[in-house]
């Protein structure tokens, strides 16, 4: 998926990022940084799960993003495709 961040500031100035990734962690990472590099000052961003992880799960391939959705997103991500 390829996602694009874009930040216009009070005087105009426009601010982009573009990447394309299909891990959940990676679209974290690149989005706070982002958001640090438009002014935004923050402890962390990371992704966490609600139920209980198993070692077993903690320890997996990291998993896809897909496009379906999810009714406890907290945070949504549009892309787009050329």
């Amino acid at each position: 998926m390829q996602f694009i961040l874009t930040c216009r500031d009070e005087d105009g100035t426009k601010t982009q990022k573009k990447f394309e990734s299909m891990f959940l962690d990676d679209v974290v990472q690149q989005t706070g940084d982002f958001l640090r590099g438009v002014g935004f000052v923050f402890d962390e961003i990371q992704t966490y799960s609600t139920e209980e992880e198993t070692y077993a799960e903690k320890t997996a391939a990291p998993e896809f993003l897909t496009e379906e959705q999810n009714p406890y997103d907290v945070v949504s991500f549009s892309h787009t495709s050329d």
